[in-house]
This record gives structure tokens, C-alpha cells and sequence, in this order.
């Protein structure tokens, strides 16, 4: 898993390093603190860095190691406080800043096949809340192969606190809220469905 670090203003690139041992699935920056760069790998490593002192795969300041593949590695948006990471199969984390202590471990059935879309999850804008689509696996207790939906959760308690149904039963693997929390994107193959608050 290879980093690069374009710079725009000068076309020039400051980084060329392997920092993980697979595939680098996701990377974002922090909302506050522009020198701060999350990644997760197919390595099941999550790893976080100061750009500034970034010289090999050794120099993060922080690795969450998890038991599978991960998809993605995201801050939450309204303050960057918490990070919330997917895996490939049926786990979802909370960590929480400033030490990145582990504050929940979830189960949750989102598992991925070769030819689908790895499902992530997704924080919205203002509030502690993330969501994710659900794919129904019968390992699970409460199994229903209907229930294809998008799962609405609490950061503070890790429960579900909403789901949203579409009839059509296809699988969600991508969600995102735009920039004021009131209106959610759904993607399900070719298909996005837009999801307003207060709205059926």
C-alpha cells in the first residue's frame, strides 16, 4: 500500500513510500487538524499520521489492528472526535480521541463480494450519528433475508436508532449526508435514492 502527497499549488509530489503491506482501501484527512492523515489497508491495520513527519511504514503515531480487511477509516465530521472504521465482513469500531481508545465494537452484517462495492459506513455532518446498509447474513441472530436496509446509529451508545427500507431490496453500499445532516444518499448498483429528514 503505497502514499503520495500531491501538492497543487506546486504540482510537486513530497511523498512516494510504502506505508502498508496491502492495498490502501480509504485515507482521509482530519476536519481540524489538516496534518493529521488516517489509512486503512486490506492488512486489517488502521494507521494514523502527522504528514509532517511521515519517512517510512514505522512513522504513524497510532496503528488499530483489527481481525479483518478493512474498507474504510472515517473521522466524524462534526468535530473529528470520534473515528469509526469498517471492515470487509461484519464489524464496525468507535474509537475516540484523544488516544483513540476503543469505545465500541459492533457486529453488523455488511460482508463483500468480488463483484460488489465494499459496504462503508458514514458519519453525518452535525450530529454523533453514522449509517450504514446492512447485508442480512443468516450467522446472525434475528437473521431476515428481507431486511436490506440502512442502519442509523448512535456513536454514544453504538445502537441502531433508525432504519431506512427501500422496497426495492437491493443492497446498500455506499451513504453520505450533505453538508447541513438534512438530505442522505443512498447507492444500491445503479440506483441512489435520496433520503430527507421528515420525509417518507
Amino acid at each position: 500500500g503505497k502514499l503520495a502527497i500531491h501538492h497543487l499549488d506546486s504540482g510537486k509530489t513530497s511523498y512516494d513510500l510504502s506505508i502498508h503491506k496491502a492495498k490502501i482501501k480509504h485515507l482521509e484527512f482530519h476536519p481540524r487538524n489538516p496534518n493529521v492523515l488516517v489509512t486503512a489497508s486490506l492488512d486489517k491495520n488502521v494507521k494514523l499520521w502527522d504528514i509532517r513527519k511521515i519517512d517510512g511504514k514505522n512513522s504513524y503515531f497510532e496503528c488499530l489492528k483489527h481481525l479483518s480487511a478493512l474498507s474504510s477509516a472515517a473521522f466524524s465530521r462534526s468535530d473529528g472526535c470520534r473515528l469509526l472504521t469498517t471492515d470487509l465482513h461484519d464489524q464496525l469500531r468507535v474509537y475516540r480521541a484523544p488516544s483513540w481508545v476503543l469505545e465500541h465494537e459492533i457486529s453488523h452484517p455488511h460482508r463483500c463480494f468480488q463483484h460488489m462495492t465494499g459496504i462503508t459506513a458514514s458519519w453525518h455532518p452535525a450530529a454523533d450519528l453514522f449509517v450504514i446498509g446492512r447485508y442480512p447474513d443468516p450467522r446472525f441472530d434475528n437473521y431476515d433475508p428481507e431486511m436490506r436496509c440502512v442502519d442509523i446509529f448512535s456513536a454514544s451508545t453504538g445502537k441502531v436508532c433508525y432504519e431506512l427500507m427501500d422496497s426495492s431490496k437491493l443492497i446498500t453500499s455506499l451513504t453520505h449526508f450533505n453538508s447541513t445532516g438534512s438530505t442522505l444518499a443512498t447507492s444500491s448498483g445503479r440506483k441512489i435514492n435520496l433520503w430527507q429528514y421528515g420525509k417518507t
